[in-house]
């Protein structure tokens, strides 16, 4: 790692200790003092509880394909920041991390900015790299909610709300309504938004507030979706696909890349047929549902609520491995653990239990104690055991959070990767 971009990280990082704080009228005034850089492109924000990511990715691939060109604001990442800031599918540069930190060092440092948080800082590096590179559309993923996000500061002209399911209750709200309520808090007025939660309580909760702020409203099952045929063929309002080929694994991948498909049509009515396919087939996301080939093969998924750990659980449902499946867990404490592990029982033989290097992670005794386990001091030891549990005709699954999952996938795949970013 370059030395430059080490220490341009570890100033960022030093920003985390200011938390997780919703609330818009730091980021408008962040946003504003420098210049609004949000208002040179064209804003679509995706918020949702699963799927946000993958929709994402599949917006974007599909209005790049069409010629337009994109920016891609995600988090977390998997094994580097630079991951966060896409560009025409590319993330930016550690070189363009560097320029950009010394450029908000100062300005944090002026007087009249606001207190900004980790997020905060890198959503406005993030809008400044889009606006630069004369981005025409820009897809924003929510952090935490919608509401009250960050990304809300940036007004969009489209919204996109995937599946709601409970997460992150202490700060949402412990029902489906009470946090369909905030992911609904991103739809401004007139705006279209696709609506392609499963949840009836989230659909009607999203589409009154739709309603109500004369938005108008596509919902998946209605104006867009999967008519059952054999094969199925993807419907965007009056457009059929026949044959399309999925990139991600999964069955709920569908209602994300019809939710993508919907949105892209709004966005661009003349996008073409071939756009539309290179969008939901050729689209690349690490780490959701992934299978990397092995003795045993590993399999990785970001499922981290439980919700995700049902449809992970689906998945691996549909295979018989003749070895045991081996599950490599660990979690953050605010998480319904038990419910996550749970969902898991039916498909898991044997689990290792770790703990990335957070203060929010769960201690690795806490979940042992909800599901035996093996307890492992460190991730090398955990893939160790894990590999030897399930032989060369098992299987390792690795779930339960994205900054486990990126630890194991870098030491399996031999990737660099940054330090652990302790939010």
């Amino acid at each position: 790692m370059p030395s430059e971009y080490a220490e341009s990280l570890r100033w960022l990082y030093e920003l985390a200790p200011r938390g997780m704080r919703l609330g818009l009228e730091r980021m408008r005034r962040g946003l504003r003092l420098r210049g609004n850089p949000e208002h040179s492109f064209r804003v679509v924000q995706v918020a949702g509880t699963n799927g946000k990511g993958s929709t994402s990715a599949m917006l974007e691939r599909a209005l790049r394909a069409q010629g337009l060109r994109t920016g891609l604001y995600t988090s977390p990442h998997l094994h580097s920041f630079t991951e966060r800031i896409r560009i025409s599918g590319e993330p930016i540069s550690c070189e363009e991390v560097v320029e950009r930190v010394q450029q908000l060092k100062e300005f944090l440092e002026e007087p009249e900015t606001p207190w900004l948080t980790f997020f905060e800082v890198s959503l406005i590096m993030a809008c400044e790299a889009f606006r630069d590179a004369r981005a025409d559309v820009v897809i924003l993923e929510v952090g935490l909610g919608g509401r009250l996000d960050a990304t809300t500061a940036a007004e969009s002209d489209l919204a996109v709300v995937t599946e709601v399911a409970l997460d992150h209750t202490h700060r949402l709200g412990d029902t489906v309504r009470a946090i369909a309520r905030e992911k609904a808090g991103i739809i401004r007025p007139g705006c279209p938004v696709v609506i392609s939660a499963g949840s009836p309580e989230a659909r009607q909760v999203v589409g009154r507030r739709a309603r109500d702020l004369g938005s108008p409203r596509y919902y998946r099952g209605r104006e867009f979706g999967w008519n059952q045929a054999d094969p199925p063929v993807l419907r965007l309002g009056q457009r059929e696909l026949h044959n399309v080929r999925m990139g991600l694994a999964g069955d709920h991948q569908r209602g994300n890349a019809a939710a993508a498909g919907m949105a892209a049509t709004l966005l661009c009515p003349e996008i073409s047929e071939h756009a539309l396919r290179e969008g939901i087939g050729d689209v690349e996301w690490p780490g959701r549902l992934e299978r990397v080939a092995g003795d045993p093969p590993f399999v990785f998924d970001a499922a981290h609520n439980p919700d995700g750990c049902c449809r992970l659980a689906e998945f691996l449902g549909e295979s018989v491995v003749e070895g045991p499946r081996v599950l490599i867990f660990g979690a953050m404490q605010d998480k319904d653990l038990s419910a996550m592990l749970g969902a898991l029982d039916p498909v898991i033989q044997k689990r290792v239990y770790v703990a990335p290097e957070m203060d929010r992670a769960c201690e690795v005794k806490e979940l042992a104690r909800l599901r035996p386990g093996y307890c492992a001091p460190n991730f090398e030891d955990a893939i160790a055991e894990a590999r030897r549990c399930a032989g060369p005709r098992g299987e390792v699954v690795v779930a339960g959070s994205v900054f486990v999952l990126a630890e194991v996938r870098a030491r399996i795949l031999g990737l660099t990767t940054d330090p652990p970013l302790g939010l």
